[in-house]
């Protein structure tokens, strides 16, 4: 379907009033329906199926956590991330695989020991606490990834707050980071068959506060492919850092040798639940 399409959903009146808000924060139109229990509507052609799917909930099913913020569905021509390298590689739009619409971006790691990161930061925010970070990876069978990480960051003028996801994707286990025993596992959905077009959605929700012994700094879950593990008793990682007040996302890919990793639907949530 594409965002010219009318798109039919049977919805209660609950989902209608959600909608409703969000159609006349998106567009100034609100829908004018009848008041049954359930009732079919069509949406107007006036704003992009593909962000209300976005504002009305999470791309994945088993997760509606959150509420959006941010999203990048990969479809520009251009990355919208600071891209670096640790030693050479590349990145591009892809056609040929993408987790939703038309495309996602290829990023590709040349040589022994290759890494790449790519990086969101938002500059003029710093007043949140509770956020989330969704991302949706296909690694490739031929070049696969060693490692797969991803970060959520908050620096507050004095300190760095750090969340950290790493899938292993020779084991299939899952880690983070924490300052007293360093990695840990926090479950191992197994060892995953690596295919094309087979896609591995991560998510991290973290709350960063600042001196707050009611509500420290600490993780609050992570989901691989809909498996959620409950992490709010361990502390995520904070060391001195003097970087202006901002928060970032990144996605970090390491491989032994050369790898390939396709990225598609980054999403960014706020007031994720303690």
């Amino acid at each position: 379907m594409t965002t010219n399409d009318l798109l039919a959903r049977t919805i209660d009146r609950q989902q209608l009033d959600k909608l409703n808000a969000i159609l006349i924060e998106l567009t100034g139109i609100k829908l004018a329906v009848a008041q049954p229990d359930n009732t079919t509507i069509i949406l107007p052609s006036t704003t992009s199926d593909y962000e209300l799917g976005r504002r009305l909930g999470s791309i994945m099913t088993l997760d509606n956590q959150g509420k959006v913020f941010w999203f990048d569905d990969f479809e520009s021509s251009t990355l919208k991330w600071t891209i670096a390298y640790e030693t050479t590689g590349s990145n591009a739009a892809s056609l040929d695989y993408a987790h939703s619409y038309d495309q996602s971006w290829k990023i590709t790691n040349d040589g022994l020991d290759s890494a790449t990161t790519i990086t969101k930061p938002f500059p003029t925010i710093s007043n949140i606490f509770n956020m989330g970070f969704e991302i949706s990876l296909m690694p490739d069978p031929a070049n696969t990834p060693a490692n797969i990480n991803i970060y959520l960051r908050k620096y507050d003028g004095t300190n760095l707050h750090e969340a950290s996801m790493r899938w292993e994707l020779s084991t299939g286990i899952i880690r983070g980071y924490e300052p007293t025993n360093a990695l840990f596992i926090a479950f191992t959905p197994g060892v995953p068959d690596i295919r094309l077009n087979e896609w591995y959605t991560l998510k991290l929700a973290a709350t960063f506060q600042l001196n707050n012994s009611i509500y420290p700094s600490k993780y609050l879950y992570m989901n691989f492919n809909g498996k959620q593990v409950d992490l709010s008793l361990i502390p995520v990682n904070v060391t001195a850092n003097a970087t202006a007040k901002h928060i970032e996302v990144v996605v970090y890919i390491e491989s032994g040798a050369t790898g390939i990793c396709y990225v598609d639907d980054a999403i960014i949530t706020l007031q994720e639940s303690l």
